[in-house]
This record gives structure tokens, C-alpha cells and sequence, in this order.
């Protein structure tokens, strides 16, 4: 064969292996800028609970320091689901914090906004509902047992609760508290999108997609010769390929330098036992070596196992005493163990609409008189613990806490729990 003809086959070849893989290469650009991701767009389906709530709030802290400088900060959040009270108020907070930092929040209901999930977009900026979508709003509801005098107790935190719910929506709807209590009362409130539009419970019903979240990305840009030459094509080629390679590096490094380790965040959403102290250990770890900042423990928690969690309390004293800052906040609430935990903080913070629970150590007694009685005396001195962290800074003693939970549960609202000396800030 001609060696000429050898010579340009392989020059062809190598400039079509050089255009291939830069149009690989611009494809995974492509595809990067037009993700979720980048036009800052969440969708969330299915049930609010602790891991879909991490994984949403993930997303929405990113973003806010990814756009902290930009002044076009807008965030789109589609919502399908349900929602307990807890949670949805923990949301709810964590959107109004985006919105004190600047941020536009549009949620969008496309579907159904159950139980108490329509308090996640009365947050926002701009509420939305799709034309057939649903609101299916219902009381506050848990499960518990106990006596008679619990059972007085829990109705009495639930109605807080439910005042909590309905004030939320009556700030920007068109409804009285009490034509809300009136059509919750004992049964599901359905309310259609042009019912909720009616009452003020949403600004739009949307028919149309937001101009942002539907343009197509544009090409990257090539502002290259155009290559006559098999050399040329191939170095045009390895051009455009280097271009794209490295765009997608810059956004990928900048969205690692966002994320919660490099920027000291520890989040502690989740009951407390051995499993998730493990993992908020080893995240407090990466925090520390990846960051040079405050750490910022955020804790969503219905509290758990003592032992476990002054494990990880131990550790962020450490942490403290060692000269490095840790503050603490709480989203939802910070129940039993979440509440010890919380005062670990140098600077204690919860959102305007989250809980703090004290009550007494429990455990489970079972084997001999002698056992119990150990037993008994262990949980007794894990209270003593519990109650001294909490006192250590609070306008009580240890036993006016104790005297204030003795036989029932006691449910601090974050007002209460800033005029007490639990926490230094409400955001």
C-alpha cells in the first residue's frame, strides 16, 4: 500500500478519533448544565422522613453557597408527597433560612401536598399548584402509650402543634384560624388548586413552565478556525475536548468546594444510636480536616440512646476544647438525646419553628430485683448527665429541670427555650 495513502488514512483517523472524543467530552458538559443540579431545580416524591430530608436539605445548602455571590438565586422545589408535622416544619424553616440569605424559592405542587407538607410551601416566595394537583390537609397526628395523665400531655403538645399549623397558614391566606380548625376538624380537608388559589394558600396555578427550567442549553461555544486540514481537525479537536474537559472540572471542584465537609456543616437528622453517632462522627472528622471554618452541627432528632450520644458529645467537647469553634442548630426538633446534644454548641440556634423536648432517661427493666435496681441507678446517673448539660447554661438548676419533666414530657417552644438559656439565637 501507498505509504502516502497510509500516512493520511492515519491522519483521518486520528482527527475523527480526536472530534469523537470532543464531542464526548461536550456531551457530559451538556448534560451537566442541563441537570437538576445546576438549574437549581429539586423534585421531591414520596414520604418527608429523616433521609429524604437530609437529601433535600443537601441540595438546598449546596446551592446556597454555590450562589452565594450570584444575583439571580432562585430555586425551583416540585412537591409530591406527604409530610408529618415535624418534618415539614424543619423544611419550612430550612427555606426560610435560604430566603433570609437572599435566595427566591418558588415550591411547586404537582400531584398531591398531604398531611402537613402544604406548610413546606408556605415558605416560599412563590407557592404553585398544577391545575389538578391537590392539597389533602389533616390534623396533627402521633401514636403513644401510656396512661391517662401522658395521654393529656401528648394532646397538650399536639394542640400547640396544630396552632402552629394553622398560623402558618393563616399568614398569607384568606382564612380565619377558625374556619381552618373548623374544616380539618375530624376529617381530611381536600382542597383543590383553584380552591387553594380562592383562599390564599397559593399565589399561581401554573400551566406553564418557568422560562428557565424548560431552555434548552446552549452549544458550547466553538469561536475555533475552522480546520481545512486532517492536523488541523484533530488539534481543533483536542482543543475543544480540553475546553469542555475542563469547564465540567471547574463545576464539579466548585460544587466539592460547596459541600457540607469542606464547609464545616455536620448534620445530625436522624435517632440518635450506634449507627448514625458513627456516621456524625466520621462526618465531624472529615469537617475538621477538609475545613478551616466553624463547624456547624445541624440536628433534627427525636432523640435516642445516651450512651451513644454522649459518645459524640465527648467528641465535639473535644473538638471545642481542642480550639476549634462548634455551633449548633436545630431544624424540626431536638427531642430528649437531640436536646443534650444540642447544647454542645458555642452558639445554640433554632429555627423560629422548631421544638426542644426534655424529659426523664427511660429504659427498658426486665431480669432480677438486683438487676432492675442496677439498672435503675445507671439510668439514674445518665439523667444527672443529661440534666447537668442542659442546666449548665439555662436559667435552671438540675432539679428544677427535673422537677419540671418528673412524670410527663416537657415540649419547649424555641421562644421558651431562648428565654430559658437552652439556645442563644432564633432564626
Amino acid at each position: 500500500m501507498d505509504l502516502k495513502l497510509l500516512k493520511t488514512l492515519e491522519s483521518e483517523a486520528e482527527a475523527g478519533k480526536a472530534e469523537a472524543e470532543a464531542r464526548e467530552a461536550e456531551l457530559d458538559l451538556h448534560e451537566r448544565l442541563a441537570s437538576q443540579f445546576e438549574t437549581r431545580q429539586y423534585f421531591f416524591d414520596g414520604d418527608l422522613d429523616f433521609e429524604s430530608l437530609t437529601e433535600c436539605i443537601d441540595s438546598l445548602d449546596h446551592w446556597r453557597r454555590l450562589d452565594a455571590t450570584n444575583p439571580k438565586k432562585a430555586i425551583h422545589l416540585v412537591l409530591n408527597g406527604s409530610a408529618r408535622i415535624i418534618q415539614a416544619l424543619a423544611l419550612h424553616d430550612q427555606i426560610r433560612w435560604l430566603r433570609l440569605d437572599g435566595f427566591h424559592v418558588t415550591v411547586e405542587v404537582a400531584g398531591s401536598a398531604d398531611k402537613q407538607a402544604v406548610l413546606i410551601m408556605q415558605a416560599a416566595n412563590h407557592r404553585i399548584m398544577t391545575k389538578r394537583s391537590w392539597l389533602d390537609i389533616e390534623q396533627v397526628s402521633f401514636s403513644f402509650e401510656g396512661n391517662t395523665f401522658l395521654s393529656e400531655n401528648e394532646l397538650a403538645w399536639m394542640q400547640q402543634l396544630e396552632k402552629q399549623q394553622r398560623g402558618i397558614l393563616t399568614a398569607r391566606s384568606e382564612l380565619s384560624d377558625r374556619q381552618i380548625e373548623a374544616r380539618m376538624h375530624l376529617k381530611s380537608w381536600r382542597v383543590s388548586a383553584q380552591e387553594a388559589l380562592a383562599f390564599g394558600l397559593i399565589d399561581e396555578i401554573s400551566a406553564k413552565r418557568a422560562k428557565r427550567l424548560i431552555a434548552p442549553i446552549a452549544s458550547v461555544p466553538a469561536d475555533l478556525p475552522e480546520p481545512k486540514t486532517a492536523k488541523q481537525r484533530k488539534s481543533v479537536g483536542e482543543i475543544r475536548k480540553l475546553r469542555a474537559e475542563t469547564q465540567l472540572r471547574q463545576l464539579e471542584d466548585r460544587a466539592r468546594e460547596c459541600s457540607a465537609a469542606y464547609n464545616g456543616v455536620v448534620r445530625f437528622i436522624n435517632e440518635v444510636d450506634t449507627d448514625t453517632v458513627a456516621q456524625a462522627k466520621s462526618d465531624l472528622a472529615d469537617a475538621l480536616r477538609l475545613s478551616g471554618s466553624p463547624i456547624s452541627l445541624l440536628i433534627d432528632s427525636n432523640g435516642g440512646s445516651c450512651t451513644d450520644g454522649f459518645g459524640f458529645i465527648d467528641v465535639c467537647e473535644q473538638v471545642a476544647n481542642s480550639g476549634r469553634v462548634l455551633n449548633t442548630e436545630v431544624i424540626g426538633y431536638a427531642a430528649s438525646m437531640g436536646g443534650v446534644m444540642l447544647q454542645v454548641g458555642k452558639k445554640r440556634t433554632m429555627g423560629k419553628n422548631a421544638w426542644l423536648l426534655i424529659h426523664r432517661v427511660s429504659n427498658w427493666f426486665e431480669n432480677t430485683t438486683s438487676h432492675i435496681k442496677l439498672d435503675h441507678e445507671h439510668c439514674m446517673q445518665l439523667q444527672r448527665q443529661c440534666f447537668e448539660l442542659l442546666a449548665s447554661r439555662s436559667v435552671f438548676t438540675v432539679d428544677q429541670i427535673l422537677a419540671r419533666c418528673r412524670d410527663h414530657d416537657w415540649w419547649i417552644t424555641a421562644e421558651e427555650a431562648l428565654s430559658y438559656g437552652f439556645i442563644d439565637e432564633i432564626r
